[in-house]
């Protein structure tokens, strides 16, 4: 069952729908099978997935999809840097140094990133809006030209996240520079990615699979009995494919690359993550950063701080904090896979999936030729097909094709047929046979 939000964009931002979709497209096939319910639409300038397995509930599909709407919606109205009202916009135009009430999500976000900017020395700032404003990343899309150091250094007095203090009871926080500003586009949707399996398991959904703006959560096993995968993608803009395979359960992972959200200002590309010390975009090689971590939120935010850091130092900070991190660097035109030792990969690497049009190509082309030898060996051999497979047999005059193990239909004689092939092959280790 298919509940596609297709109305407007719940958060208002920038869009990157070639990555959304990859991502999309990825979750989907490594982890689609008939017993799931999938909701998806757009979110948060990106799309959302939520794959479920509803087995033995009575999950009622338009109340379940309105309650993740209105989750990511939520998070939305308070946190957008796009939207003028929010509980960020509002606090940004607050030119005061006296406390500014927030609610109590805003609070535990604001709260979580701190606590990571103290441990990453400010490698994952929250107040660096206006820097990364000026590059063109904030709702200004039009900006087309670098700051000069003069310009970075004025900037960076409004910059620090030591300017930015909290209060518990009541949850309120408060500038200590009046000009200070927050954006939290780098840890929300890990925010939002609980927020929702927190709704889902409130309603007794215990296995699920959330996905916002590539920011995962897993719990549970699909209906198949079946782990959750997610995919880690190579690097290269407007591709698909997946490089290694990751298997979570009651985990979430967050993944922050510099390959498809970048500026392009005279000629030069320069990535998103903003390094909060400097000013400048990051130089270090590394194009993306995988972190694995209990909650969403922090593997996100961790992801951006080891964007910044490089994997040595970013390593012990993830470790530091219960995660575990997987990094691809570019040098030298290749790529450098390095990961920590507990970090959740398949067993075996995943084949990379062909694009779509090319694995429906290649299916159609299987099927035909199934169907013209299934016909030839009826012809030559005057044999009855039984099973799906029974004229190809008949042709290969008792050689195994591989479609002999694509095959849903195989009734007994052809079964034993294939067993006293399969027999024979043992017995005689010469013999040939298309499944070698």
């Amino acid at each position: 069952m298919l509940q596609l939000f297709a109305g407007r964009s719940l958060l208002v931002g920038q869009t990157h729908w070639i990555f959304a979709i990859a991502v999309v497209f990825s979750t989907w096939l490594l982890n689609t099978s008939a017993g799931e319910d999938i909701f998806r639409g757009p979110t948060m300038g990106t799309t959302f997935e939520v794959i479920v397995n509803a087995k033995g509930l009575d999950l009622n599909l338009d109340e379940a999809g309105t309650a993740i709407a209105n989750e990511l919606q939520a998070v939305n109205l308070l946190m957008s840097t796009y939207l003028e009202d929010s509980e960020i916009s509002q606090f940004n135009r607050f030119d005061s140094e006296g406390w500014f009430p927030v609610s109590t999500p805003t609070y535990k976000v604001i709260a979580r990133a701190q606590e990571i900017a103290r441990a990453s020395e400010g490698a994952f700032d929250i107040t660096i809006g206006p820097i990364v404003n000026r590059w063109s990343f904030g709702p200004n899309k039009d900006i087309e030209t670098t700051p000069d150091a003069s310009e970075t250094k004025a900037i960076l007095e409004r910059v620090g996240y030591q300017y930015l203090e909290l209060q518990a009871e009541p949850p309120a926080i408060r500038k200590l520079k009046p000009a200070l500003e927050i954006d939290l586009s780098g840890i929300a949707k890990g925010f939002a990615v609980d927020q929702v399996t927190a709704r889902l398991e409130s309603m007794g959904i215990e296995s699920y699979l959330v996905e916002v703006g590539g920011e995962v959560r897993c719990r549970g096993k699909k209906s198949n009995g079946a782990p959750w995968k997610t995919g880690i993608r190579r690097p290269i803009p407007g591709r698909g494919e997946i490089v290694e395979a990751v298997v979570l359960d009651s985990r979430s992972i967050a993944t922050s690359g510099d390959y498809e959200n970048f500026v392009l200002i005279d000629g030069v590309s320069y990535s998103h993550t903003i390094d909060p010390k400097t000013g400048f975009p990051i130089q270090n090689g590394l194009t993306s950063v995988s972190v694995v971590a209990d909650d969403c939120m922090t593997a996100d935010a961790l992801a951006t701080a080891v964007s910044v850091l490089g994997h040595q130092k970013g390593e012990d900070l993830v470790k530091s904090m219960g995660g575990t991190l997987f990094t691809i660097t570019r040098s030298n035109g290749q790529f450098l896979e390095q990961w920590s030792t507990n970090f959740p990969l398949t067993t075996n690497k995943e084949p990379e999936p062909a694009p779509f049009w090319g694995l429906l190509l290649a299916g159609f082309v299987i099927f035909g030729v199934a169907i013209v030898a299934m016909s030839v060996g009826v012809i030559f051999s005057n044999r009855q097909i039984k099973g799906s497979c029974g004229g190809i047999a008949a042709l290969n005059q008792g050689r195994l094709s591989p479609a002999c193990d694509m095959c849903g239909q195989k009734t007994t004689e052809c079964q034993e047929l294939q067993d006293a092939i399969r027999a024979k092959q043992v017995d005689e280790p010469g013999a040939a046979s298309d499944n070698l």
